[in-house]
């Protein structure tokens, strides 16, 4: 999934909703700095009731608060996800 910054440090992306091993968020900031998460499959799995859902989409929302990348997830805390930033082990399987 691909988003661009629409408001300062805040992404909005969307994925068909299908079951997903891995999933790729890619966020671009106004100046092109990019930031690439590999969600690994164990995240998937633990958090894929919690994925916001709209018209069989899933919807990831993705907000950075003082360099922690948080993804906005339904009825719970937002994950952490800084610590799959460059994450490329889940694809090299």
């Amino acid at each position: 999934a691909f988003a661009t910054e629409r408001q300062p440090n805040k992404w909005f992306s969307g994925l068909p909703d299908r079951d997903y091993d891995t999933i790729v968020l890619l966020c671009t900031k106004e100046d092109s700095t990019s930031f690439t998460f590999i969600l690994p499959k164990d995240f998937c799995k633990k958090y894929k009731d919690t994925f916001s859902r709209s018209k069989d989409q899933l919807k990831f929302n993705i907000i950075n608060r003082r360099g922690n990348f948080l993804l906005s997830l339904s009825g719970i805390d937002n994950p952490d996800i800084s610590k799959f930033l460059d994450y490329y082990d889940p694809l090299k399987s």
